[in-house]
């Protein structure tokens, strides 16, 4: 319980109160009344966001994280690349897993979506060359795939970190985008205490 009588409160409500005004609105509870404070955003007024309000709306990104995206449909890569660019992510794109492959001999990326039926070098050789090399070894990957059979596609890909079918849902592969390329940056954060 918030002690009213110090400042305590107040600053744990300044932080709730900056936390939620993104969403352009406010819950407060107070002495079990609830209030509903809605705030005068551009999500409520129709119009708009000011350039000042567009640069206060868009969120920081201290290191840009990368994805590779290897699929050999020009759609599901350009669906993917705005998708991920959407959410402030650099992607860089690849027609099958040959020109993948040789993408990662000379740059690194913080993941790997790949498709897993493509000419020339399909997702399986894909991520058994990224798997097999000193390089990219610990690169995380999520497959991608048309394939009705989904379990069947599992048992053939060890090491991948999510599959998902063909059509996926925004939402649930941009969770699972964030949550493999925040555990990418690890290593690196870690590294860079230590110098």
């Amino acid at each position: 319980m918030l002690d009213f009588s110090s400042g305590a409160w107040l600053e744990s409500w300044s932080a709730f109160t900056d936390m939620m005004s993104g969403y352009g609105y406010l819950i407060a509870v107070l002495m079990g009344l609830a209030l509903i404070f809605f705030a005068c955003s551009p999500l409520f007024r129709n119009q708009p966001l000011t350039p000042t309000e567009q640069k206060e709306a868009a969120p920081a990104v201290p290191h840009q994280r990368s994805v590779l995206v290897v699929d050999d449909s020009a759609v599901v890569r350009s669906k993917l690349k705005k998708l991920l660019e959407s959410e402030g992510y650099a992607v860089t794109l690849a027609e099958d897993g040959l020109a993948a492959d040789e993408i990662l001999t000379r740059q690194r990326f913080h993941l790997l979506i790949t498709d897993l039926e493509m000419p020339r070098m399909d997702g399986f050789q894909l991520i058994a060359s990224v798997q097999g090399s000193l390089e990219t070894e610990n690169l995380p990957i999520i497959a991608i795939t048309g394939h009705e059979d989904l379990q069947a596609r599992v048992r053939d890909c060890e090491g991948v970190f999510g599959f998902f079918q063909k059509p996926w849902h925004d939402r649930e592969l941009l969770k699972r985008v964030d949550a493999l390329t925040r555990l990418a940056e690890l290593p690196k954060r870690q590294n860079g205490d230590d110098d």
